[in-house]
């Protein structure tokens, strides 16, 4: 009897990380894959580049996660991306 092994491929995934202060600068940071930070003059205009850049990625077949830091503290995973890409 012959085993068959089914191999799944490697998905490559992008992570986007919105921190909830400022930096030190005032500016508004948005680590993508644990870079240095590019930085925009409010969370918004952060968040939009960051539902931008993964909406062309996922067209592309790559995967991504949006992490957005709550006045809490608490990470959440962002979920309105097909909102505000319309």
């Amino acid at each position: 009897m012959s085993r068959q092994v089914l191999f799944s491929p490697t998905r490559i995934m992008m992570t986007f990380d919105i921190p909830y202060t400022p930096a030190e600068d005032g500016s508004y940071e948005l680590s993508i894959n644990e870079s240095p930070p590019l930085h925009f003059a409010s969370r918004g205009a952060a968040l939009f580049y960051a539902v931008k850049l993964a909406t062309q990625r996922q067209q592309q077949g790559i995967d991504y996660a949006i992490n957005v830091e709550g006045g809490d503290g608490k990470w959440r995973l962002f979920r309105g991306l097909a909102r505000l890409s319309a």
